[in-house]
């Protein structure tokens, strides 16, 4: 689990979930990236469907969402079915996650 005071990601507390919370708003793409090494580490050994849950993140930015749709490729590269749950409430997901499915067609998207 990585934690700080604005942003949490839990990939251990559940074998196939990933539960990202908070604001996330790193420098760079390769700050994602070393964030999301355990979590691209698990999809790569993920046998059936993964989840990503973002319900609890309040704000990512551009770098973030870059990071993000990197993982919806890696699971598309993989044939691995990934299942994105969000808040339609949050309008940065509204907006972002939905459109995620253009990078990977069969990419479930879940939202509250």
């Amino acid at each position: 689990m990585n934690d700080t005071d604005e942003y949490s990601l839990d990939c251990e507390s559940e074998s196939l979930i990933a539960v990202l919370s908070g604001v996330m708003r790193l420098q760079s793409t390769e700050a994602y990236d070393r964030l999301f090494r355990d979590l691209r580490e698990k999809m790569q050994r993920a046998t059936s469907s993964y989840t990503l849950d973002l319900r609890k993140v309040l704000l990512m930015n551009s770098s973030g969402i870059r990071a993000l749709g990197g993982l919806v490729l890696l699971a598309k590269d993989r044939s691995l079915p990934l299942v994105i749950r969000g808040r339609a409430s949050v309008p940065w997901q509204r907006k972002t996650v939905t459109s995620l499915k253009l990078l990977y067609p069969t990419l479930t998207v879940e939202m509250d």
